[in-house]
Order: structure tokens, then sequence, then C-alpha cells
């Protein structure tokens, strides 16, 4: 549903307020045959909302811009901050939904402050920000000790390998402070270049290999849609080239903002590739990215439409250009409707979730645990853990560590139960003494050992 809102509220705002009806269909046929961006809004990520958000924050921008004779006294100034409270509640909400929402508030509020007349009412942005964000901010000052604590942005942007959040002590963990101590000016540009090559790729794969029709369209509406594609990425630079017999392609706030969110938000990304790299980091920026490019698109068309009546074509040819563009949107369109459809097909199409009797066995064991147990397991994806009995907790098992660093955190945190699949064992070596000798190590005590062909599962209590 956040999805389809998505890509309605840029349709609808196309229409309405840009009178635009090539950038509209730019911007549907995007979205609606894009597999990465429709994989990403299907899933359960926090992505799909953050994108929504972030487009209205950008839409509100380019409603009401700042102007140079707003003044306290007026209407004009009153609107004005009224909108900046709104977009400080947005902004607020993006911070909410992810802890990038704080960088896309601070790059919008750098932004504002290039508009002299504006600087009075980012007051009014932040404190309508701090006052959203208030039960989050009350709560990591009291866990925390600090009101802004992200744990990605405070330690997991430093690892220099993935796993290592799997972390042993948490006083280890890597900060940006420990991190400049350890690694030298080199190693850190050549982490920056590798992610932003990266994050070029990815950007290519995105606008180009990921826009296309799912697995089995017919080879004529591949060819169709390829065409279509190509012909809208010739009028984004015909429209590009002929910019300045054309109204602006937004405004100035609107325009400033979307490019402090690249430069702001792609180095980050690039550096965070070397940890993971997935698309749905770069597609915060698309849906904006999508409706300036539907734009310049527009523009190339009226640009094209202006030079053929220069030429002095027959009305002939000009209603034949004019009947093939029809037919070849109107075919593109029920393309993109077709494509629709086979992913609503294959969706329903998909298996009901399946539970190994291993694991059904395994939770019905960790039915008996006490109250509130704190257990050890994993990284694993063989037992769901959401499926356990709630108020059990779960703790992951350290990476590189030993035997006897493993049993001194059990220890330290007060972890009394430790479950071990193949998996687990799989990656976490030093469990061996667990797993492939019958009689368990000192102050370890076996409760349940279930094994099949499919693998096993082994809990022990820590004495």
């Amino acid at each position: 549903m956040i999805g389809l809102g998505l890509i309605l509220f840029m349709v609808y705002r196309e229409i309405r307020f840009r009178r635009s009806l090539v950038s509209a269909l730019v911007v549907a046929a995007f979205f609606s045959s894009h597999v990465q961006m429709i994989r990403t809004l299907s899933e359960i990520w926090c992505e799909g909302l953050l994108y929504l958000l972030v487009c209205l924050l950008w839409a509100w921008s380019e409603s009401s811009p700042p102007e140079k004779n707003s003044s306290p006294q007026t209407a004009r100034s009153t609107r004005l901050a009224a909108a900046c409270f709104g977009q400080g509640c947005l902004a607020g909400l993006l911070y909410l939904t992810k802890g990038t929402g704080l960088q896309i508030a601070f790059l919008y509020w750098l932004v504002l402050l290039f508009y002299p007349h504006s600087r009075r009412l980012l007051t009014v942005s932040i404190a309508a920000f701090l006052l959203t964000c208030l039960p989050l901010l009350a709560w990591n000052y009291h866990e925390f000790g600090t009101p802004f604590y992200n744990f990605a942005s405070t330690h997991n942007m430093w690892f220099d390998e993935a796993d290592e959040i799997w972390y042993d002590d948490p006083e280890t963990l890597p900060t940006l402070a420990t991190y400049l101590q350890s690694h030298s000016f080199g190693e850190v540009f050549t982490r920056l270049s590798e992610g932003l090559w990266l994050e070029g790729k990815m950007a290519l794969q995105l606008l180009w290999s990921d826009w296309r029709l799912p697995e089995g369209s017919s080879s004529l509406a591949v060819l169709i849609h390829s065409t279509c594609k190509a012909a809208v990425f010739l009028f984004m630079g015909f429209g590009l080239l002929t910019r300045r017999s054309h109204r602006p392609v937004t405004t100035p706030l609107a325009g400033g903002f979307f490019i402090a969110l690249c430069v702001g938000l792609i180095p980050s990304f690039g550096w965070y590739a070397r940890l993971t790299n997935e698309p749905r980091f770069l597609m915060t920026l698309m849906p904006i990215g999508i409706v300036l490019g539907g734009r310049f698109a527009a523009d190339g068309v009226d640009s094209f439409r202006a030079w053929l009546r220069g030429k002095s074509l027959s009305p002939k040819v000009l209603g034949w250009i004019r009947k093939t563009a029809v037919t070849g949107g109107v075919i593109w369109g029920l393309s993109a409707w077709f494509c629709a459809q086979i992913f609503l097909s294959r969706t329903g199409q998909a298996p009901p979730p399946r539970m190994p009797e291993l694991a059904r066995e395994i939770l019905a064991k960790l039915e008996q645990l006490p109250s509130g147990s704190t257990i050890a397991f994993g990284p694993s994806h063989e037992l769901p853990t959401w499926m356990a009995r709630g108020d059990l907790n779960w703790r992951a098992t350290p990476w590189r560590t030993d035997f006897d660093g493993f049993e001194k955190m059990l220890a330290r945190e007060q972890i009394g139960y430790v479950l071990v699949d193949r998996e687990t064992a799989a990656r976490r070596p030093y469990l061996a003494p667990l797993v492939l000798s019958m009689t368990p190590p000192a102050g370890w005590k076996p409760l349940a050992r279930i094994r099949d062909a499919e693998g096993f599962f082994l809990l022990y209590e820590k004495e």
C-alpha cells in the first residue's frame, strides 16, 4: 500500500501541478515495471516508508519556496512558518523511520541556510523535528546517554567486515575515533573510492537493467519495452540540451535539496558498500530523480515537436508520427499492465511457509525454559526465533573468539542457555566441544539433542 501510494502521489502531482502527461507516464512506467523497486516495496523493510517521506518532504519544499520579499509581518511568512513546521514534522518522521532520516533532515536544514529570508524559519523546522522525535530522543538518552544515539552510525559504519556485527564485548566496538587511529589515509581513500565505484555500477543497474519486464515475458514485449526505455533517455538528453527554452524543471530550494541529498548520501552509501551493497539504499534517491528525469523527457518531447513544426512537414507525416507515438505509449502501458498481472499471479502462487519438524521439536523444548531466559544462538537461518515464546531473549554468538572467550561472554552477560545447529556450528568452529563430543565440557548440561537427515539442534544449559 505504501508503494502504491508513492506512485499515485508522484503521478498525480505531475498531472495536477506540472500539467505534464509525459513526465507522469515516465514515472508510472518506471516504477510499475522496476523489479528492484517492486521487490523492495513488497518486503518488510522500512525503506518503503522512507521513500514516501523523502518524496513528500521534497515535494513540499518545491511547493513552498522561500521568497526574498517575505517578512515576519506578511501572510506569506505565516504560511512559510506553517510549511516549515510541517516539513520539520516530516523530517522527524523520517528519523523515527530510519537513522538516515537525521542525515536527510540535516541536509535539508543546510540548504535552508542558503536562503537568508528563511533562516529565521529554520528554528521552526528544527523545533517541529525535536517535538516529533521527543519519545525516541528521551529513550536514547535514558538507555545510551545521548539523545541521538544510533548503532549504525556510531559503530556499524566503522566495521571492516560485515561479520563484525556479531561482536563479543560491546566495549570493543569500533567508533570513528578508533577507526581513524587504526587506519591510514590511503586505506580510508581506497575504501571510499571502491565504494563509490560500486555505487556507480549500482546506479546503472537500477536505471537500466532493473527497469525491465519480469521473467517469462514475450520477446515482442521485451523489445517494445527496451525501445521505449531508450526513447525516454533520448528525450531526457534532448530536454537537457534545450534546457534554456523551457520553464525551470523545479524550484531552487527543491533542486538544491536534491543535490544535497546526492552529495550527502551517496558517499555514505559508498562507504557502507564494503559491508553491504544493496540497491535499497541508493533507491532512496530514485523517486525524486525519476520525477526530474520525467520532466526533462517532457521538455525533450516539446522541443522535438517544435523542431518538427519548424520543418514544415506535411499533415500526413505529422499525423503518422503522432499516431506512432500514441500507439507506442498504449502498447507500453499495456505491457506494464501485463507485467503487474504476471507479478500478482506469481505472488499468489507462492507456497506457504514451511516449518521443518526439527524446528518444531526444538521450539517445543524452548517452551520449557524459565521466563525471561537468554539464549545464545546463531547466526543461523534454520530456526524462526520469532515463533518462539515472546519473553525469551536471543543473543548471537560472537565472531573471532575461542571457547574460553565464549564462556567469559556468557558469564559477563549472564546468558544461561546455548543453542547450536548445523549453520551455527559451521560459522563458529570454536563451538566444536559442544558438537563433536557426546560428553560435554565441565559446567555444561545437555537439555536436548535432536537430529535428523536435515540437521540437528543441541540445547545446553550453562551451569
